[in-house]
Protein backbone atom coordinates (compact mmCIF):
# COMPACT_ATOMS: atom_id res chain seq x y z
CA UNK A 1 0.00 0.00 0.00
CA UNK A 2 1.32 3.44 -0.90
CA UNK A 3 0.94 5.95 2.17
CA UNK A 4 -0.97 9.39 1.34
CA UNK A 5 1.08 12.18 0.02
CA UNK A 6 1.31 14.29 3.48
CA UNK A 7 2.27 11.26 5.45
CA UNK A 8 5.30 10.34 2.79
CA UNK A 9 5.97 13.55 3.36
CA UNK A 10 5.55 13.61 7.35
CA UNK A 11 8.17 10.65 7.37
CA UNK A 12 10.92 11.87 5.32
CA UNK A 13 10.93 15.04 7.27
CA UNK A 14 11.15 13.30 10.43
CA UNK A 15 13.58 11.19 9.19
CA UNK A 16 15.92 14.33 8.73
CA UNK A 17 15.51 16.19 12.07
CA UNK A 18 19.10 15.94 13.14
CA UNK A 19 17.44 16.99 17.25
CA UNK A 20 15.84 13.57 17.69
CA UNK A 21 17.36 11.51 20.31
CA UNK A 22 19.48 14.14 21.57
CA UNK A 23 19.42 16.65 24.53
CA UNK A 24 17.87 19.63 23.73
CA UNK A 25 17.00 22.83 25.39
CA UNK A 26 13.47 25.04 24.29
CA UNK A 27 12.30 28.48 24.91
CA UNK A 28 8.47 28.27 24.01
CA UNK A 29 7.28 31.65 25.40
CA UNK A 30 8.40 32.04 28.97
CA UNK A 31 8.94 28.78 29.69
CA UNK A 32 12.36 27.14 28.84
CA UNK A 33 11.78 22.73 28.64
CA UNK A 34 14.95 20.66 28.45
CA UNK A 35 14.97 17.07 27.69
CA UNK A 36 15.50 14.49 25.00
CA UNK A 37 13.91 15.42 21.60
CA UNK A 38 11.86 11.87 21.24
CA UNK A 39 9.60 12.91 18.32
CA UNK A 40 7.65 14.97 16.33
CA UNK A 41 3.31 14.77 15.83
CA UNK A 42 2.10 14.31 12.88
CA UNK A 43 0.95 18.11 13.42
CA UNK A 44 4.85 19.13 14.04
CA UNK A 45 4.63 19.57 17.35
CA UNK A 46 7.55 18.47 19.17
CA UNK A 47 7.51 15.68 21.64
CA UNK A 48 10.16 16.05 24.82
CA UNK A 49 10.68 13.54 27.71
CA UNK A 50 11.29 15.55 30.60
CA UNK A 51 14.32 14.04 32.97
CA UNK A 52 11.11 13.15 35.16
CA UNK A 53 9.88 11.06 32.60
CA UNK A 54 7.24 13.22 31.47
CA UNK A 55 6.63 13.75 27.66
CA UNK A 56 5.65 17.25 26.53
CA UNK A 57 4.23 18.10 23.55
CA UNK A 58 5.69 21.67 22.53
CA UNK A 59 3.89 23.28 19.39
CA UNK A 60 6.14 26.67 18.92
CA UNK A 61 9.70 27.22 20.31
CA UNK A 62 13.20 28.08 19.82
CA UNK A 63 14.72 24.58 19.87
CA UNK A 64 18.75 24.22 20.83
CA UNK A 65 21.22 21.42 21.49
CA UNK A 66 22.96 20.15 24.51
CA UNK A 67 25.87 18.95 25.65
Amino acid sequence: LALPAWESVYQEWRDRLVTLGKKVQVRSGEATYRGIAESVASDGSLLLRQSDGSLTKIVAGDVTLRQ
